[in-house]
């Protein structure tokens, strides 16, 4: 799996914020512990290029990377009928993406869960089955469901093909945010034939048996390889769509919000930034480098009060060096000189011999000193 989107958007943060008194390595905004290239399943550039370019399909349309692997049907199916419900979600997702008519009616049952998000998920995948039951649900999804959520329930009504489907489409269009209101848009044009699907048996390697965490770390993988895909194609609002399914299947990987985040605030999509930031705090609470992307943020964009908040709670909750260090520079920056002066000296007596930290030290120390004349 390749690694280019996440050390891409993560140098493009570093060296956004570079300044003399930011030491930093590149590389070093998220954990930079995830070696993607050792993740399931491995998708190369030829095949995601093949996907791309199958018959019929349009340039706004996902790549399609999880169709017709049904050799995890049966254990996804399971998951549907007696998991908790964020699994029962991803598997109703999970399912439609993968394009299997037999699980139909299971996900027509799911439609009557007692978790609207499962009813949701299961409604979209059977509009993308071309199940005309799918139908309110992927319409109830284009007003509430969050945008990614939203993408995909346009592609189920725009694979049903079905006048109530188009109109669904018109109305919600005014409403929706820039990038969904181009995808409507486009797909009102086509209301032609359904694209050519790829057969995933043929273009990828069939997926192992697998326990459920390792089909949704298989699905994410799957998604930042189209990730990737749409990012060297230079459509950033498809690597965010991707980069949001990859969260909801691994609510873990803390350096996926902070990507997507990234990738949002730099598009001018402040408000939705913030908003994932805190998502990834409110779902992984004890990481801290969930509160460290949010801090770097607000260093980032001159914001050091705020920064302070979120760089301290990384800080106390055992965070790397770096994290500690940013969160001395705020300090600084926001004229806290003697507290910025205790922190660089803290780390000077855990790791003397760091040119990094007895620099800063040192220049802190005189900054005091010149403050206290």
């Amino acid at each position: 799996m390749k690694r280019s989107i996440v050390i891409t958007i993560t140098c493009l943060a570093i060296l956004w914020s570079l300044a003399p008194t930011w030491l930093p390595a590149q590389g070093e905004r998220g954990s930079g512990a995830t070696d993607f290239g050792e993740r399931l399943p491995g998708i190369p550039s030829p095949v995601l290029d093949e996907l791309a370019n199958r018959p019929g399909r349009p340039l706004w349309a996902p790549l399609d990377v999880l169709w017709g692997h049904s050799e995890v049907v049966p254990q996804l199916l399971e998951i549907l009928g007696d998991a908790g419900a964020d699994d029962r979600a991803r598997a109703a997702f999970v399912l439609g993406q993968i394009g299997c008519p037999e699980a139909m009616d299971a996900l027509y049952a799911a439609r009557c869960d007692n978790d609207r998000t499962v009813r949701v998920h299961a409604g979209i995948a059977l509009a993308y089955l071309g199940d005309k039951r799918g139908l309110s649900a992927a319409c109830a999804a284009l007003i509430s469901a969050p945008p990614w959520v939203r993408f995909y329930a346009i592609i189920g009504l725009w694979r049903l093909s079905d006048p109530a489907a188009w109109a669904a489409l018109n109305r919600s269009q005014p409403m929706q945010p820039p990038f969904l209101h181009k995808v409507i848009y486009a797909a009102l044009q086509t209301r032609g034939g359904l694209p050519t699907m790829p057969e995933a048996t043929v273009l990828q390697p069939p997926l192992p048996p697998l326990s459920s965490a390792d089909i949704w770390e298989s699905v994410g993988d799957a998604c930042l390889a189209e990730a990737d895909w749409w990012w060297h194609k230079g459509d950033y609002d498809q690597v965010i769509r991707c980069l949001q399914v990859v969260v909801f299947m691994q609510p873990e990987m803390v350096d996926t919000y902070g990507d997507a985040a990234w990738l949002q605030w730099s598009m001018g999509y402040n408000t939705e930034a913030i908003g994932t930031y805190h998502r990834g705090i409110q779902t992984n609470p004890n990481n801290p480098e969930a509160y460290f992307n949010l801090g770097f943020h607000y260093y980032n964009t001159r914001q050091y009060e705020s920064a302070i908040k979120y760089l301290r709670q990384a800080a106390d909750l055992g965070g790397r060096q770096v994290i500690r260090r940013t969160y001395a520079h705020a300090l600084e920056k926001s004229g806290r000189i003697e507290a910025s002066l205790q922190q660089w000296e803290k780390m000077l007596q855990e790791t003397p011999d760091q040119p990094v930290v007895q620099n800063n030290y040192e220049r802190v120390r005189r900054l005091a000193g010149e403050q206290a004349n």
